[in-house]
């Protein structure tokens, strides 16, 4: 489609001969830091799900260790964390009591059992996480379930699944599509099909792309290099100069 070729002339245009997603720009930019949160996750914490380990105190340190994703210095980052979950939608973390850090880690090691229904997954996840975040006084919106519950999943499997920014999926499938299914019973999984779809568009098209990575990457991409429209927020906000998430200003995009 012509548009989707607006997004490739971006990608191209910022990283020159990418087509393979290996440009030295984009690896250090885009993608090193989501593929070293991915190995520390698949090396210290993947072998727990969806079987969980049996001792609470066990189960607290897992609860703790999947905390400090959110948190924790990336070489591959300049020594920053992650940039993924703001720290709005993630400092629910610090505020868990025990007993409601071993809730949160059942809550994931469920969200991660393929051998349930992706769509009810989801939504007994976010549940809990709003169940535990109100709790302890956080605000709980569309953008902060969609953003923790897609950020285990991506985690656990970057070949299936994506990671969702609200702004950025709502623009590309206006863009793409005409419409998007935010707020949609099936949201995900419809995600799940648009960026499988532009994965094999791409592929299509003598592109390279290794994962879902590479995907939310290249779409990431087109809309980092555009001025925000006041249509897509209820005004216009400068955000490399505030330094944070767009998503993170409020429910309104969601």
């Amino acid at each position: 489609p012509e548009k989707l070729a607006e997004y490739k002339a971006s990608f191209l245009g910022h990283f020159p001969n990418g087509k393979a997603f290996d440009h030295s720009d984009y690896l250090k930019q885009e993608r090193a830091y989501k593929a070293e949160l991915v190995d520390e996750f698949q090396n210290r914490f993947s072998k727990h799900f969806p079987n969980l380990p049996p001792a609470d105190a066990e189960l607290i340190a897992l609860a703790e260790g999947l905390f400090r994703l959110f948190t924790q210095p990336l070489d591959s980052n300049g020594g920053n964390p992650q940039n993924l979950v703001g720290w709005r939608y993630s400092n629910f973390a610090r505020l868990l009591d025990d007993e409601a850090k071993i809730s949160f880690v059942r809550a994931v090691g469920a969200l991660l059992d393929d051998s349930a229904a992706l769509g009810a997954r989801i939504q007994s996840f976010q549940s809990e996480l709003r169940r535990l975040a109100t709790q302890v006084g956080e605000n709980v919106g569309a953008a902060m379930k969609r953003s923790v519950a897609s950020f285990f999943l991506f985690l656990s499997d970057p070949a299936e699944y994506v990671f969702v920014k609200t702004r950025e999926y709502k623009r590309s499938m206006n863009d793409l599509l005409g419409a998007h299914c935010l707020g949609a019973a099936d949201e995900y999984e419809q995600i799940l099909g648009f960026t499988k779809a532009v994965k094999q568009d791409l592929i299509e098209d003598g592109w390279q792309p290794q994962d879902l990575i590479d995907v939310q990457s290249f779409l990431w991409v087109h809309h980092m290099q555009k001025k925000p429209q006041a249509s897509d927020h209820d005004r216009v906000v400068p955000i490399r100069v505030l330094r944070i998430d767009p998503d993170e200003l409020g429910d309104a995009v969601a």
